[in-house]
């Protein structure tokens, strides 16, 4: 992996570069990757902002952004107001506060590592990036540096651009899924069905049209394996999602659409099963003891592959 300075639509970023991917992440952005492009196919994955990058929004609202790259959502995504003693009271913005705010880079043992202090809640984050092969690698720690025990909720936050035949499997057992907006509607309560308990057996895949446009579908259950398959027949191109299903139990599908048309798909490790920090769980996994940290891993491979339609994984 070799690292090189840059600019990208304006902003100072720094690019990971092998013989297979050019990764371009903007530190000054909360460490958005901006682009994953594969060399070999010529093939962005990622849904592109406009150029040059907007200004951060002084509403703080994710969609006045860029909305664009990859993201993390952290230490909340649903705009609210901490609800836990001693910092009840406390708003915390629409997907958190790290997505526009400056992280601080350096290399460190081969990766790249970003870090920023919380100025909502007092904790300390930090994430590693390193491209190995055609994996790129994301490594997590949060702390929470006071006396007091520390609620939060974690998310990925991808765009990843999709054909129209682009299917999302999910591991065999996959039930009830809780849809939070269909079609840009708040659906809170309403109930999706990913796999029938009789046809459990095999990966099951639903397409965009199953899904539905502009829709956010959650997992009501933990997740048994952490991992998530988005294939394109046509192009036979396959992008693999790895998580910690340990730290990141519940897993989100959204699907939209960039301001080009272009169909994206955003699959969302998080600790917790709704987006809402307010709503927690006996399962949510987003809670630090005084001075505890907690770490977790998430990986995307992604190359031209075959399929294993039995199991949804990808041979590459």
């Amino acid at each position: 992996m070799i690292v090189t300075q840059g600019v990208f639509g304006g902003v100072k970023c720094l690019v990971l570069d092998n013989d297979y991917f050019r990764i371009t992440i903007l530190p000054e952005r909360g460490g958005n990757i901006a682009s994953m492009y594969d060399k070999e196919a010529g093939y962005e994955l990622l849904c592109q902002p406009a150029i040059p990058l907007k200004p951060i929004p002084q509403s703080k609202l994710f969609d006045d952004g860029s909305r664009a790259g990859i993201d993390d959502m952290f230490p909340n995504a649903l705009a609210t107001v901490y609800d836990a003693p001693p910092f009840s009271g406390l708003p915390l913005p629409d997907h958190g506060e790290i997505w526009y705010r400056p992280m601080e880079p350096r290399l460190e043992n081969g990766s790249i590592a970003l870090d920023i202090e919380g100025t909502v809640l007092p904790y300390h984050f930090i994430k590693w990036y390193s491209l190995e092969g055609r994996t790129l690698k994301m490594q997590y720690r949060a702390k929470n540096k006071s006396n007091s025990p520390l609620h939060y909720l974690f998310a990925a936050h991808p765009m990843f651009k999709a054909a129209d035949d682009a299917r999302i499997y999910l591991p065999e057992g996959q039930g009830k899924f809780e849809i939070l907006f269909h079609d840009r509607q708040e659906m809170i309560g309403g109930r999706f069905i990913w796999q029938e308990e009789a046809a459990i057996g095999d990966a099951v895949y639903k397409t965009l049209s199953d899904i539905g446009v502009y829709t956010k579908i959650v997992s009501r259950q933990p997740q048994a394996q952490g991992w998530c398959t988005i294939w394109q027949p046509q192009r036979q191109y396959g992008i693999s999602v790895e998580f910690d299903q340990n730290h990141l139990p519940f897993i989100g599908i959204w699907c939209g659409l960039s301001n080009e048309r272009q169909h994206l798909i955003a699959p969302e490790p998080s600790t917790h099963q709704s987006v809402d920090l307010a709503r927690r769980g006996d399962w949510d996994t987003g809670r630090l003891s005084p001075k505890e940290e907690h770490k977790w891993r998430m990986s995307y491979t992604a190359g031209k592959a075959d399929l294993n339609g039995s199991t949804g994984r990808l041979i590459f």
